[in-house]
């Protein structure tokens, strides 16, 4: 049975956080078919409970659009604890990577949306003068989206 994530609801539930992308969707993509650190990574980290995936793991499916009804809340919950938290690139790219998901997603996800935005501007604000350009891109992006 398919479990579905309510629109409007931004924190990750806690029986979720024990259950696999793969349980989740109701869909084992098998094994990878092309070996690339990337899809080897994706299809290893869609068979682990959610709760258990590293920041960079998180930050990884993001970036590749992989799960998000289920890892969005989950990375926003990580993010209201520390904006600035990392994969393996620098800090803040977990949120750089929920910045750059595309507009249409946004669609219908107000409150996702909301709690992201709130997230971003406390994270810029917090750095004014400090430089760092990609966050103030993403989050200048994400707000003209």
């Amino acid at each position: 049975m398919k479990k579905k994530r309510p629109a409007n609801t931004t924190s990750a539930s806690a029986s979720w956080l024990r259950l696999s992308l793969t349980r989740l969707e109701g869909h084992d993509w098998g094994d990878p078919e092309y070996d690339s650190y990337v899809v080897r990574t994706v299809h290893e980290l869609r068979r682990k409970p959610i709760g258990e995936l590293t920041d960079e793991e998180l930050r990884l499916a993001l970036r590749q659009q992989v799960g998000l009804k289920y890892l969005v809340p989950l990375a926003l919950d990580r993010l209201n604890e520390d904006p600035f938290r990392s994969g393996d690139f620098h800090e803040g790219d977990v949120l750089v990577a929920l910045l750059g998901l595309p507009a249409d997603f946004w669609v219908g996800r107000g409150v996702w949306r909301e709690a992201l935005r709130a997230v971003a501007a406390a994270a810029v604000n917090s750095l004014q003068g400090i430089g760092a350009d990609e966050l103030d891109e993403a989050y200048a992006e994400f707000m003209n989206a």
